[in-house]
């Protein structure tokens, strides 16, 4: 049976369960933003607790500080800010927790599965929430970027993604001008369940990125950007609460993603129901 596509880029109708062999999937990411913890500020017990219970998983541990660019008559200048960063990775160093004193992540730059990624997710949360203990969380996100730089497929971008979703198409007749960066923005909030969809779509040149905390590819390259978030202060402190809602932001992430593409995208990303 063939397999169906979304008709509507927003709804509660069932997906399919779909395996993409050959994903465009650059990085997924989930943040969970809290109370800021002046607990965090130093270096001691609670990192340490933290440290050893996220071990098996993340065995490499580091610290840096966030810089801040301030601007002075001089010019920019970089300054050392007082915010510590802490870094959990696993040993490949393609899946890291972030921490710091208001907020968590969890990014992954090899994709397998939701459920490998939220498996991942609850055992972090069970850590950070009960050694941290923020008086509230105010925000969970689920990201999504989605990166093709090869050539070969470049070439046929109009027939894997909807026409809504295509970057502007070089301009004949103009001169020999033709578009070499075409970038466009889009954000959706539900009212009813308070969820948010940011959309970033569009064609880049060599060597440019839409993100500076990622790396540019050098190939011109189309991106596809989904950030699902839930921004309110009544979400239920407890991991269960906090799975809950990244569950259901990456569904909303995961349908306008498959309304976005083609049944031709499915041939070419090697679809399959699971």
């Amino acid at each position: 049976m063939p397999i169906q596509l979304p008709t509507e880029p927003f709804g509660d109708s069932p997906l399919p369960d779909l395996k993409l062999d050959e994903a465009p999937l650059l990085r997924a990411l989930v943040q969970v933003r809290f109370a800021r913890s002046t607990g965090l500020y130093v270096d001691g017990p609670v990192i340490r607790r933290i440290a050893d219970e996220l071990a098996e998983t993340f065995p490499v541990f580091d610290v840096t500080n966030d810089v801040s660019l301030n601007l002075s008559s001089s010019g920019i200048a970089p300054t050392p800010a007082q915010t510590p960063r802490w870094q959990f990775a696993d040993a490949p160093g393609t899946t890291n927790v972030w921490l710091t004193p208001f907020f968590v992540t969890l990014e992954t730059s090899a994709y397998d599965s939701r459920d490998s990624l939220f498996g991942k997710l609850s055992a972090v949360l069970e850590s950070v929430l009960a050694n941290v203990r923020p008086a509230f969380i105010e925000r969970v996100g689920v990201r999504y970027t989605n990166r093709i730089d090869a050539p070969e497929i470049l070439a046929e971008l109009s027939q894997l993604f909807r026409q809504e979703m295509l970057p502007a198409q070089p301009l004949l007749g103009s001169h020999g001008y033709a578009a070499m960066q075409s970038w466009r923005e889009s954000f959706f909030y539900n009212a009813e369940n308070r969820r948010s969809l940011g959309v970033r779509w569009g064609s880049l040149p060599a060597e440019a990125t839409n993100d500076p905390s990622l790396p540019p590819s050098s190939l011109p390259s189309f991106v596809l950007d989904l950030d699902s978030y839930y921004q309110d202060r009544s979400i239920e402190w407890s991991v269960d609460g906090v799975m809950k809602k990244a569950v259901s932001l990456s569904e909303n992430a995961y349908r306008f993603f498959l309304w976005s593409l083609s049944d031709r995208a499915l041939e070419r990303f090697g679809g399959h129901e699971k």
